[in-house]
C-alpha cells in the first residue's frame, strides 16, 4: 500500500477500534452491521488490508447512526425525560430512570418521599419486585421474561401494553405502562417503559410484588 493508503487504512482501522470500544461490540456484531466477513473486518481493524471506498463510507455512516443511538444517548433522553421513565437492558437491569421515578407521595400525610437514583440503577428488576420471575405478558404472571418470546426485540410488536399495581416496598405505583423496543445495537439495550398513574385508584399490594389487571401486545405496523 502506499503513505496515502496506510494512513487512510490506519484512520479507518482506528474508527473501527473506537466503535467497538464505544458501543461494546465484538468484531462480529460490527462485521453483520457492515455487511462484511469478520475476518475482513478484523484486518480493517488492525489496518493490515486497504479499506475499499465503499466500506469506508458504511463505516463512517454506521459511526454516525451508533453514536446518535448510543447507550449514554438513550441514559441522558431518560434521565432528563418528564414522566416515570426507566431503561431497562435485555438482561432486565436498570440503567437509567427519569427525576419522577425517585418521588413518590405519601398518601396518609401528602408528603413527597424522595429515594437515591441507586436504589434502582444497576439493581435486576427481579429483585425490586421478588414476584416479577415469568410470563407477565403471556399468563398475567409476574415478569418481563416473555417480551423477547413475543417478539419485542425483532420488529414483530409495536410495544406491550399492561395495567398494573408494583409494590416497590417504600412505595407502590397503579398504571398503565408501556415497553417499546429501544432503537439502538450497543451493550444489548433494548426497552424501556413509560407509566401513566391512575391516580383514582389506591393501592392493595402489602408486600413488594405486582397485580396485573389487563396486557395487550401492540403489534407493529405493516
Amino acid at each position: 500500500m502506499t503513505r496515502a493508503n496506510l494512513e487512510a487504512a490506519a484512520r479507518v482501522g482506528a474508527l473501527l477500534a473506537q466503535l467497538r470500544s464505544d458501543h461494546v461490540l465484538t468484531i462480529d456484531r460490527i462485521a453483520g452491521l457492515l455487511g462484511e466477513q469478520p475476518g475482513i473486518v478484523a484486518g480493517w481493524e488492525a489496518g493490515r488490508a486497504q479499506v475499499p471506498e465503499h466500506a469506508t463510507a458504511k463505516i463512517e455512516h454506521l459511526a454516525g447512526r451508533l453514536n446518535f443511538a448510543s447507550l449514554q444517548s438513550w441514559k441522558e433522553r431518560v434521565t432528563r425525560a418528564h414522566g416515570l421513565e426507566t431503561l431497562i437492558g435485555r438482561d432486565l437491569r436498570i440503567l437509567a430512570v427519569s427525576a419522577a421515578v425517585l418521588v413518590e407521595t405519601d398518601a396518609p400525610g401528602g408528603r413527597q418521599l424522595t429515594f437515591p437514583r441507586e436504589s434502582f440503577l444497576g439493581k435486576h428488576c427481579n429483585d425490586l419486585l421478588p414476584t416479577l420471575d415469568c410470563n407477565l405478558i403471556l399468563s398475567h404472571g409476574a415478569g418481563f421474561n416473555d417480551l423477547d418470546a413475543v417478539g419485542l426485540f425483532d420488529g414483530r410488536v409495536r410495544c406491550v401494553r399492561y395495567s398494573a399495581e408494583l409494590n416497590y416496598g417504600p412505595f407502590a405505583r397503579i398504571g398503565v405502562y408501556e415497553f417499546w423496543p429501544v432503537e439502538t445495537v450497543d451493550a444489548g439495550i433494548v426497552a424501556h417503559h413509560l407509566c401513566h398513574p391512575h391516580a383514582e385508584q389506591k393501592p392493595t399490594l402489602r408486600v413488594p410484588g405486582v397485580v396485573v389487571h389487563w396486557s395487550e401486545i401492540i403489534p407493529a405496523e405493516d
